[in-house]
């Protein structure tokens, strides 16, 4: 890891809400919900535009297993799936979750989002 990984990656004090997201905005909104998610479990304020796309949960994590499997587990239930990022059925994500990347978050994401049939976009249909 990077001498100044985290320094690199945090903004102190940001402000992030979490943004309906679709087939335009999808990579910001699964980089904010990203950093919301890591500021509750790690008390780190993570900058969405700072993160690299193959920097590893594991990392942003500070080696914390269990906040990784947390981190795939809430970006899944976020989306409206049940089950991790991890899942072996999600052929583009690592099965092991400490291999997972914010490229993976961003990737499963999209995923979602541009699927028309899925409870994630439906629920952003309803809502409007």
């Amino acid at each position: 890891m990077e001498e100044n990984f985290f320094e690199d990656r945090l903004t102190q004090g940001i402000e992030l809400s979490v943004i309906d997201m679709n087939a335009e905005n999808f990579e910001q909104g699964a980089r904010i919900l990203l950093c919301i998610l890591l500021r509750h479990f790690t008390q780190k304020d993570f900058d969405p535009e700072k993160l690299k796309s193959d920097d590893l949960l594991l990392d942003l994590s500070d080696s914390d297993e269990m906040v990784v499997k947390n981190l795939s587990a809430n970006v899944c239930h976020h989306m409206q799936e049940i089950g991790t990022l991890s899942n072996p059925e999600i052929p583009f994500t690592p099965d092991d979750p400490n291999d997972l990347k914010v490229e993976h978050v961003i990737q499963y994401v999209g995923d979602i989002v541009n699927d028309s049939e899925s409870a994630y976009v439906q629920m952003v249909k309803d809502e409007r």
